[in-house]
Order: structure tokens, then C-alpha cells, then sequence
């Protein structure tokens, strides 16, 4: 996180999974402060294989069987940060670890091009 220029949010109560602010993504000149820009980034993830990785940024309005969500994604309308969510797999190794974060990188760097 902090060679991207972004932080690993402090998450307590769920020990499986870890958050990383997308704000310094979403400021760049690739997203230029754009949600659906920084949106994709998930997109680009699932292409190169990443499953299960989520990626928030505010302004999406959801209406889920008559219950309106002002921006829908996070656990709080107001959340102030965009952000990149994954979760923890059984049998995960350190290797996969370290592939993960290539491919975030490697993401984050393609669209920043």
C-alpha cells in the first residue's frame, strides 16, 4: 500500500480479510477523481485472474427489492475512502500473496499509463 501512495485500512473485527485506500488511485491522472474510473480497476483485476477482490468508490445508488443504498458497497453511506477489499483463502501461501499484490500493481500501474 504505501509504495502506491496508499494505506492499509485498520479492520479489528475481521481477522480474513484486509482493505487498501484507492484515494492516490482515484486523485491520478488515470481516474482524474472519476468513481466509475476507479471502479474498474476491479474489472482489471478479475482479467488477470483475481477473484473475489472488491473495489469501492462512492456514488453508486443501488434500490435492492425497495430499499434505496446511497452509496451502495460500503458498510457506511459517508465512508470518505475509495478502496480495494480482498479476502483471505484456505491453503493461501505467501507465494500467493505475493502474486496478488504483483497483479494489483501491475494493474494500478497499466491504468495509470
Amino acid at each position: 500500500a504505501e509504495r502506491l501512495g496508499e494505506r492499509v485500512l485498520e479492520t479489528p473485527g475481521n481477522p480474513i480479510s484486509l482493505a487498501m485506500t484507492l484515494d492516490a488511485f482515484h486523485r491520478s491522472d488515470a481516474c482524474q477523481g472519476s468513481n466509475e474510473k476507479t471502479r474498474f480497476l476491479g474489472s482489471m483485476l478479475f482479467q488477470r485472474s483475481v477473484s473475489g477482490a472488491r473495489v469501492y468508490a462512492p456514488g453508486k445508488k443501488q434500490d435492492v427489492n425497495g430499499a434505496v443504498f446511497e452509496n451502495y458497497g460500503a458498510h457506511c453511506s459517508t465512508y470518505p475512502h475509495c478502496y480495494l477489499n480482498a479476502a483471505a483463502a484456505i491453503g493461501q501461501s505467501p507465494e500467493d500473496i505475493d502474486r496478488f499484490i504483483a497483479k494489483v500493481e501491475d494493474a494500478i500501474a497499466e491504468r495509470q499509463l
